[in-house]
């Protein structure tokens, strides 16, 4: 029997993480609360990777670190169902999203995801945390975006910062 190439995931000209610092909390209970498996995290308190010598004196993270990506496949179409959105929206493809659809991930992403965790994310600030969003952005793939009103409202509301980043690959 021959076998068979598994689809690959559409590509995306940009990818979307959450990242989070905390002066103590356990990355595991970001997660949990979260329902997402980070791509990295630490605890405070919990030694450094280090690539000094064994006699040189370890050290230790002195906040917790939790950062995690989202999948744009994970947002359409029932999480924009979900939320209620209007027909336009929610019947967007992988392909449409694959071609210019930043500010369609963002608006479902900050309408789902973020907003039924605003009282974590505002615990976390309380606590002297903090949360951002990062918006990775190909260059050769995207052809712009547009932040709208109501997704930059969005954020501002949730007290979340958010970078860019632009990559040349």
């Amino acid at each position: 029997m021959e076998a068979r190439r598994a689809p690959q995931p559409p590509s995306y000209p940009f990818q979307l993480s959450l990242r989070i610092r905390h002066p103590s909390i356990d990355p595991d209970s970001i997660s949990r609360e979260l329902q997402l498996d980070p791509e990295h995290s630490f605890r405070a308190g919990d030694p450094r990777e280090s690539n000094r010598s064994l006699t040189a004196i370890a050290t230790v993270h002195t906040e917790s670190y939790w950062l995690g990506t989202i999948d744009p496949a994970t947002l359409l179409p029932g999480e924009a169902l979900k939320l209620g959105f209007p027909p336009e929206l929610r019947l967007q493809s992988h392909e449409t999203m694959a071609f210019g659809g930043l500010d369609s991930a963002l608006l479902l992403w900050t309408n789902g995801m973020l907003r039924r965790h605003a009282e974590f994310f505002r615990r976390l600030e309380s606590e002297g945390g903090e949360v951002r969003l990062i918006v990775a952005l190909s260059a050769r793939k995207a052809r712009g975006f547009t932040l709208t009103p109501h997704v930059s409202k969005a954020l501002s509301e949730l007290r979340i910062p958010v970078d860019f980043e632009l990559a040349h690959r």
